[in-house]
């Protein structure tokens, strides 16, 4: 006769990992990693797919390049585009959401120079003395839009989505995107004297990061 305790223990055993769970976990990690090295093959995607359609998209973007290219394409169409600033400003305004771009823009500011460098030029232009002023630029020149721009940038030859671009003065169809040019020294420094230069202007090593509280 079985103890009361094996039966209890028999009734109260959590049931094994199946097959099919272990597939489906295996399929949820490799989804939502960015890897791009990471491989499913199709019976795989296809469970994925209707497993979890958001996950499924995320694979793609990241390991499928005609994908996200079209992806993108989609997101930059002036209908879409509209739609998401109005979603993004309902989601920004989330606790969680503000919480969580505070430690990131904080982070961001303490750790990389080069967002440093990018923002601070960035916020400089927001600021009308350069151009009261008459700030110029020996190879290019700003060019500043209310909303993001899609064009392609010859630094890093990436296509990117910002509102401030340089335009080659040479040639002015082309374009350096502002975190590149704001981390080339030879060309970010503007001509002429000025009384006062900001730090990104006088040296390739600043702004510094904040210093740490004591």
């Amino acid at each position: 006769m079985l103890s009361l305790f094996s039966l209890t223990s028999r009734f109260f055993r959590p049931p094994p990992w199946t097959s099919t769970a272990h597939s489906l976990l295996s399929l949820g990690r490799v989804a939502h990693s960015t890897n791009q090295d990471s491989k499913l093959d199709q019976e795989s995607l296809l469970a994925l797919k209707q497993q979890d359609p958001l996950a499924y998209r995320r694979w793609r973007y990241h390991n499928d390049k005609e994908f996200r290219e079209a992806d993108l394409k989609r997101r930059r169409k002036p209908a879409i585009r509209e739609q998401q600033k109005v979603q993004t400003r309902k989601h920004d305004k989330t606790p969680a959401k503000q919480q969580y771009l505070r430690e990131y823009n904080a982070r961001k500011w303490r750790e990389d120079l080069s967002g440093r460098r990018s923002i601070s030029l960035f916020k400089f232009l927001q600021n009308s003395r350069w151009s009261r002023e008459g700030w110029t630029w020996k190879l290019h020149e700003p060019v500043i839009t209310p909303d993001r721009v899609d064009r392609h940038c010859t630094a890093c030859q990436r296509d990117r989505f910002l509102k401030v671009w340089w335009a080659t003065k040479a040639e002015p169809i082309t374009y350096v995107c502002n975190p590149c040019f704001a981390n080339d020294f030879d060309i970010v420094v503007p001509e002429g004297q000025h009384k006062w230069l900001p730090g990104i202007f006088s040296s390739p090593h600043l702004p510094s990061p904040p210093s740490a509280k004591k």
